[in-house]
């Protein structure tokens, strides 16, 4: 097969399993290559802010860095992929910044054509079914966000609660050099100041810690779980989609 090539972000991160403690450990107890390294893999999804320097790179060890962008000049580790998923989502980069970039080969699935519906405080995807409200509040200490989120009741609905790291990373465009703002244009909602939040996902290599995502430009990464105030978004889904 000659149609090897990079994985974009999206991609990769699929490989990510958020329980394991390693996750090129874990990959090879499901039958990946055993000389598999941990450490950063090169995607083929650039920084869009920076497109020229930078591209974002997915850890698959220990680091509290998960997802992030390194300069493209940096050593990083290569692991190849072929054809294209209909499961998993495009990015949204559509700027091609070389032969093979994602923005050029812009594979995955296709977003509905109207992706956000708006109404009564409520903030539906329809790419992933999740329902978002806007009541969002800063919130300090993990255990707090988790607690003050599954205490919520707006209108019927008693079953909010604080959205895991996969759920936060579903929201972030990679065409966009600012997901909240871009969210903004897509439906009536004002998602300001929300660079930081909370995801209910904690840290398997280290005690203490949990996934945190920011939504200006998709960065995976570790916080304490006594640090804050960071945003809390309460989410909720299970509702058929219109």
């Amino acid at each position: 097969n000659t149609d090897w090539r990079l994985p974009n972000v999206r991609e990769l991160e699929s490989l990510l399993n958020y329980g394991a403690t390693d996750p090129a450990m874990w990959l090879k107890g499901e039958g990946s290559d055993a000389a598999l390294p941990s450490g950063y893999y090169w995607t083929s999804t650039s920084l869009q802010s920076d497109g020229a320097s930078q591209a974002w790179a997915v850890n698959l060890g220990t680091d509290d860095q998960r997802i992030i962008p390194l300069m493209k000049s940096m050593p990083c580790n290569l692991l190849l992929v072929r054809l294209a998923s209909a499961h998993i989502p495009k990015t949204g980069q559509t700027t091609s910044y070389g032969v093979g970039s994602d923005g050029s080969l812009m594979y995955g699935a296709a977003d509905p054509v109207l992706r956000f519906v708006y109404a009564n405080n409520r903030l539906v995807d329809r790419r992933s079914g999740l329902v978002w409200h806007d009541a969002r509040s800063a919130q300090t200490g993990w255990t707090t966000a988790l607690t003050v989120a599954e205490g919520l009741n707006y209108g019927a609905d008693a079953d909010w609660h604080c959205p895991n790291v996969r759920q936060l990373f579903s929201l972030v465009n990679f065409g966009a050099t600012d997901t909240i703002n871009w969210i903004a244009t897509e439906g009536p909602i004002s998602w300001v100041n929300d660079q930081l939040a909370w995801s209910s996902t904690a840290v398997m290599h280290g005690a203490g810690k949990c996934w945190q995502v920011n939504l200006v430009d998709g960065r995976v990464t570790a916080t304490l779980q006594t640090a804050g105030p960071w945003t809390l978004m309460p989410i909720r889904g299970g509702m058929l989609i219109p």
